[in-house]
Formats: structure tokens, C-alpha cells, sequence
């Protein structure tokens, strides 16, 4: 196989997860939030400290397929947010940031879920510990990074990706030394009751030229949400976890089974 993944055992080059809730932290609450969060924080290496402001109102997300996106952002209420960074080698491994509506967690050095798991489950404890907030999380959504690097020259990409695609996504066949882009996206009202679940996902190969040795470069973005429509999701550690199972077994039909043996996603 003329590529390798992005890391040694892994192709993972980032994973995101976030949590909006169904009603904001109140201002007295979320100081003892941050105390709260900052002893589980420093437990696990997150040292440095970043307060920010964003606005009150987020921008909404549709709530039916193909319909615009209703920017409502009020400018003028600003509330805190407050992140908790892990350096190393002069950049920011990993960020978790908690705001008044949500709160998110991601790393730019992955080892395996377990551990990133492990980290997640210890500060939205934390928080839990302060403000209820398992009762609390509206939508949970989970994001991964994957690449992997041809050697100089380039090589083919159904190398890496899977030649019997599933049916919601169409490869080019034609040239398979040439760049391009996929994506897809949707939603599923029908596998959870009163939870709708978002999909997306996001192929791009590139091309030799202008990149050092003439490697090629391919790169897969999935991502799944889950959105209570009514009130609030039961268990969201739980939820979490389905999610990654569900990325996972996602990511393992976009790849070959060379691919798949190489970065531990056997069959």
C-alpha cells in the first residue's frame, strides 16, 4: 500500500465534540462552574487558562432539511467563556472550553478513544457536579478528522477509499490519480424517537503538484449529531459514545479493507 495514516497506529488527525443545552447557565452558576472545572482540568494537563466573550444568541440550525438558517445573534448581550488548554510542543493539544449554552472538548493529539473519552467524562462531571447539566444537553455533536499521505510521486486513491462506496456518496472513477471533492449530508427523524440525527460527510483528495515530494494528500471529515426535538437527550456520556461507535462503523465503509487493516478497523 503506497499510503500511511497520518499517524503511526491511527489516521485520526482531530476529534471535536460539543454539547448545547436546552436552557443556560445562569451568571451565579457558572462561577461555580469554572471552579469546578478547573480542579477536574488541571488533573489532566489543562494548564492555561483563555476567558473570551461570545454572544448571548447562537445562530440557529434549521429544523427541517433545505431550509435557511435564521442568523438571530444579538450583539450587544455578551457572555463569558471560559477554556482550559493543554500545551505541548508549543501548540495547543487539546481545548475545553464551557460557555453559558454550551460547552465543547477537542485535541489535535488523539491516542484512542478510551483516553479522550476518559478526559470528557471527568470535566462534564465536573460541571454535572454544580449544574444538572445530564438533564440539561439538548444536542451533542461529535466530529472526526482522518488522513492519509501518499508516497512522493502519488499514488491511487481507491488505495485508501472504499471502490464500492454506499450509495450516498459517488467517487469519480475516471482518473484515480486526480484530485477531488465530496460531500453529503442529512438528517434522520425515524431511528430514535424525538431525536433527529444529522450526518455529514466530507471527502477531498488532492493533487501532487505544489505540495513537498509530490505526496498526495486524502482527507475524510465525518460527523454526526444527535438533537433532542422536544426536551433533552437521556445520558449524554452514553449518547457520546453511540455516536463514536456510529462514526466509526461510518468511517470503516468509506475506506478499503487495506486501509481499514492499517489503522485497527478490521472487518
Amino acid at each position: 500500500m503506497d499510503w500511511e495514516p497520518a499517524h503511526a497506529d491511527h489516521s485520526i488527525d482531530s476529534v471535536n465534540v460539543s454539547f448545547t443545552f436546552a436552557e443556560p447557565i445562569d451568571t451565579d452558576a457558572f462561577d461555580e462552574v469554572v471552579i469546578a472545572v478547573r480542579r477536574a482540568a488541571t488533573v489532566h494537563n489543562f494548564s492555561k487558562r483563555i476567558e473570551s466573550q461570545e454572544p448571548a444568541d447562537q445562530p440557529s440550525l434549521p429544523t427541517v432539511p433545505g431550509q435557511p438558517i435564521n442568523l438571530s445573534i444579538n450583539l450587544g448581550t455578551m457572555m463569558r467563556r471560559v477554556a482550559f488548554q493543554r500545551p505541548a510542543e508549543d501548540v495547543v493539544a487539546s481545548e475545553f472550553s464551557i460557555g453559558s449554552k454550551s460547552l465543547t472538548m477537542w485535541t489535535v493529539r488523539y491516542r484512542r478513544w478510551v483516553n479522550f473519552f476518559a478526559e470528557l467524562a471527568d470535566l462534564f462531571s465536573a460541571v454535572d457536579s454544580v449544574w444538572p447539566l445530564s438533564a440539561r444537553v439538548k444536542t451533542i455533536r461529535l466530529q472526526y478528522v482522518d488522513r492519509f499521505v501518499s508516497i512522493p510521486g502519488g499514488a491511487s486513491h481507491f488505495e485508501v477509499i472504499a471502490r464500492e462506496m454506499p450509495n450516498f456518496l459517488v467517487i469519480p472513477q475516471r482518473d484515480p490519480t486526480a484530485a477531488f471533492h465530496v460531500h453529503n449530508g442529512w438528517f434522520d427523524y425515524d431511528t430514535l424517537p424525538g431525536v433527529r440525527i444529522l450526518t455529514n460527510i466530507n471527502i477531498d483528495s488532492g493533487d501532487v503538484r505544489n505540495q513537498p515530494n509530490g505526496q498526495r494528500f486524502v482527507t475524510f471529515l465525518t460527523l454526526m449529531q444527535y438533537e433532542s426535538l422536544y426536551s433533552f437527550l437521556q445520558d449524554p456520556l452514553d449518547q457520546t459514545a453511540a455516536l463514536h461507535r456510529g462514526l466509526k462503523n461510518l468511517f470503516r465503509q468509506l475506506i478499503s479493507p487495506e486501509a481499514a487493516a492499517r489503522v485497527g478497523l478490521p472487518e
